[in-house]
């Protein structure tokens, strides 16, 4: 008995349908973006200095930027910047000499940068679904852009509780590293010597959607405005 050939159009088909699905992640886990700092109250970065005399307390709950994390693969990318003026520590003056040009001179360096091409997830929490990923990147504090590498948490934000969030798919990102003063060239002044560590604690806790953030329309027209007088 003769195997009865395919029609033309039927083994087209099939052969779309495998095309089609090749490149495509089981269970729709490919690459996906999350963009931060679309909530202040989802946003946290926070910094301490600790000395025998004075234990400092900072905060910001500003960040921009994304990561992409591509779930199948277990690989990623990310670039962040946090505004030095957001930078607070409870006291006015004292937030006033953080800014100023003798420390991380706001005005001349207004960002604090993190850029990794490099993120690799090391392992999975099967109980808690939480992950553990590793980044080699680049840190840039005053001008200065230093090596950066470690570890940070990430869990995938369940899609029941996420619509509670907002729009689009979110994550939650959890690190922390120590960041010593001297190695971006910021000296600390012999009078506050005793009450500022040469090194601080850096710790980021920060959910990410998929939700691209609105666009700031008079911020694109204040560049419309500066390119057309130049």
């Amino acid at each position: 008995m003769k195997a009865r050939p395919y029609p033309a159009s039927l083994l087209a088909a099939v052969l779309l349908l495998a095309a089609s699905g090749a490149g495509a992640a089981p269970g729709g886990e490919a690459a996906k973006t999350f963009h931060f700092g679309s909530a202040e109250s989802r946003t946290t970065v926070q910094f301490e200095s600790e000395t025998s005399l004075e234990v400092i307390h900072g905060i910001t709950r500003q960040i921009a930027g994304s990561a992409t994390f591509d779930f199948e693969k277990g690989e990623g990318s990310t670039e962040l910047s946090v505004p030095v003026k957001s930078l607070t520590t409870g006291l006015p003056a004292r937030d006033g000499h953080l800014r100023s040009d003798g420390w991380l001179d706001a005005e001349k360096f207004p960002d604090i940068l993190f850029k990794a091409k490099a993120l690799k997830r090391v392992k999975t929490d099967e109980a808690s679904k939480k992950e553990t990923w590793s980044y080699e990147g680049e840190l840039t504090i005053h001008g200065v852009t230093k090596p950066l590498k470690g570890e940070a948490t990430v869990q995938r934000v369940p899609e029941e509780f996420a619509k509670n969030l907002g729009p689009g798919s979110w994550v939650k990102v959890k690190t922390a590293f120590p960041v010593t003063l001297k190695d971006f060239d910021i000296s600390v002044p012999e009078m506050s010597a005793a009450k500022v560590a040469p090194t601080w604690d850096v710790r980021v806790d920060i959910f990410g959607t998929t939700e691209p953030p609105a666009k700031d329309e008079k911020k694109d027209e204040k560049k419309d405005d500066e390119k057309g007088s130049k």
